[in-house]
Parts: C-alpha cells; structure tokens; sequence
C-alpha cells in the first residue's frame, strides 16, 4: 500500500509548494510546464508497472492477436498504434508506456484548462481512484482523458475542436460517443431551466426503454452480450459521490448558477447520477458513468473558489479531503483483489508491498 501513499504523498506537496510558492506563471506553455512536472513520479511508476492491472494480460493477449492478424474488436486507432509498435520496438510495455505518459498528461492539462485551483483537483484526481484506475483498461482512460479536454474546448464554445476530441477519443473507445448527445442537449445556457426537464425525461427513458437501449449497446459491443458482464451492476461508492455532489449544487445554487463551468458540471453529474440508478443493467456501467461524474475533480475545487463565506469553504474542503483520504484507502485495501490487481506494485526490477 505505501509504494503508492508515498509517492501520492510526494507529489501532492510538491504541488502545493509549487503553487503557494513559486509563482511563475508567466506563459502558458510555463503553466502547464509546472502542471505537468510534479507528476512525474505518479507517471514513471505508471510507465514502468509490470503486471499490474487487472486486464494487463488481456491486453498482452491482444497485442499479440493483432500482431498475428487475428481479427479483434479493437478500435482502430488503437489498432494502428499496436501496429507501429510492432514495426517499431515491437515490445508491449512500449504500449503500456505510451498510453500511461498521454493518457495522464492528457487528464493534466484538462484539469489545466478547467480548474480553478490545480493542486486540489489533481488531489481529488488521485485520491478519487483514477490515477490508479488508468493502470487498468487503458483504452477507456486514454479516451476519457481526451474527453477532459473536449470539455474545456465544448465551455470554451471552440465546438469544431470539442467535436474532433470526441471523435478521436471513439477511435480509442466507442463509448466516447455518448458525450455527443449529452452535451448537444446542454449547450445552450439560454435554456438552463429546460435542461432539468430533459433530465428528467432522460431518467423515464432509461426505465421504459431498457430493452432499445440495451440492442444498441450490444450493438456496439457484442462481445459483452451472455457474458460476465451482461447483467450490469449498481455502484453505491458511485451512486454516493453524485448524490453528494447534488446536494452541494442544491445548497449553492446561487452560486453554481451563476458560473458556466459549475452548471455544465452540476447538470453532467445528474447525469451520471440518472445513469448509476436507472441504467445498472447496462455492462460496465461505472465507465460510462465516469464520462460525467469525471468534473468532479473540477466541480468541488471551483464552487469552494466561488464561495465568499470562509466557512462554507473550509467546510467543504474538509469534508472532500477527508472523505477522498478515507476513499483511497479502503480503494488501496481493495487493491490486493484480483478484480483490481494493482498491489503488490511490481516493476521490471522489484516488487513491493
């Protein structure tokens, strides 16, 4: 377990120093300089993990199909990139290597471009669970890091931009494409109080139109149909952090209202939360559901920043650091099971507990 606090510990302080003492933001590109060099110890260990992840295997077997021409369901930009790697070096951990060096970069200069205050969202960023979690289906977390940043460019109104990241992050991972619809529902500010409404049609749909749904899910991945997969399960650690994070929007409405930001966020968090209820059936829910409920690593750093009352702020803040704290570590007990595999932490040279 402290192969991992250690490290997280490390590079926790370094960016508080580097943001409360060093103050040289005089660029962008110094910005995210200083964004990006504090993680990379979370990003070395990343690079040079060996077995670790629950589907490090499957991805090796992958890998090699691909090598051998073996059709797959694998997206075709990663396809493409198995194939330069296999021109190339030909070595899988070049793959793992890759995907962990863009992905968490990737979730870096989202958390740049959105938040107001970097060092707590990286902070909710890694005690949350997904640093840890890009060990695993690096697909998935390759696409919804690019996805953080078609969010920045979707609030920034640059849509050509925003509709390029998504479409990239599809050729990485289909399920990419749910953020299209989502976000061309709420791109219109002037219609905010209509927007509740379609939620809550969205929550009736996802109950009457279970059947449709599903066929077009499967359609999309039929590999998951009979499978381990194919009856869904419910998270409560999930289902408990957006309702958490509806209550903090309901109580700080006037503030949340009034920012762009905070309402996309607000309105995106109800939709995981509508998802995590109405949909569990749907296979590997919880990775869906990460495309919304991600903004919470931006959504509690940005309102406490909002907020003008000392208190308020330094209530929430307790309750987030505390309750993210308590989080990581019962998801670092957990680590050791064989449905999650990332302890003990194992490079190509040691191993540790």
């Amino acid at each position: 377990m402290f192969a991992y606090i250690i490290p997280v510990f490390l590079t926790i302080t370094v960016y508080c120093y580097v943001q409360h003492s060093l103050h040289i933001y005089n660029s962008p590109k110094g910005r995210y300089i200083l964004s990006v060099v504090p993680f990379l110890l979370l990003i070395v260990m990343s690079i040079f993990r060996e077995n670790i992840g629950v589907d490090y295997g499957g991805y090796e077997l992958l890998y090699d199909n691909i090598k051998n021409g073996i059709q797959t369901n694998a997206e075709i930009g990663f396809a493409f990139l198995v194939r330069l790697i296999i021109a190339g070096p030909d070595d899988v951990k070049v793959l793992f290597a890759i995907f962990s060096v863009f992905t968490l970069i990737n979730f870096i200069i989202g958390i740049r471009m959105l938040s107001a205050d970097l060092t707590f969202s990286i902070f909710l960023f890694i005690l949350l669970g997904y640093y840890n979690l890009t060990y695993n289906a690096i697909r998935y977390y390759y696409a919804l890091s690019v996805v953080l940043l078609a969010y920045a460019f979707f609030l920034k109104k640059e849509y050509k931009k925003f509709l390029i990241a998504v479409i990239f992050a599809t050729c990485f991972h289909k399920t990419s494409l749910i953020v299209l619809p989502v976000c061309y529902i709420f791109r219109n500010r002037s219609q905010s109080q209509k927007h509740y409404a379609y939620l809550i049609l969205m929550a009736v749909a996802a109950i009457i139109l279970k059947s449709p749904i599903r066929y077009i899910a499967f359609k999309i991945y039929p590999s998951y149909l009979n499978s381990v997969y194919d009856g869904g399960s419910a998270s409560i650690t999930n289902i408990f952090k957006c309702l958490f994070l509806l209550i903090l929007g309901i109580c700080f409405y006037g503030i949340v209202k009034k920012n762009d930001l905070l309402v996309f966020c607000h309105k995106l968090n109800i939709v995981a939360l509508i998802l995590y209820v109405c949909c569990s059936w749907i296979p590997e829910l919880s990775r869906i559901g990460y495309y919304f409920n991600i903004l919470s690593i931006i959504f509690i750093p940005d309102l406490v920043k909002e907020m003008k009352s000392e208190t308020n702020k330094r209530i929430v803040s307790v309750i987030a650091v505390v309750s993210a704290c308590l989080y990581y570590v019962l998801f670092l007990e957990r680590a050791y099971a064989e449905e999650i595999h990332l302890l003990p932490y194992r490079t190509w040279l040691f191993y540790l507990n």
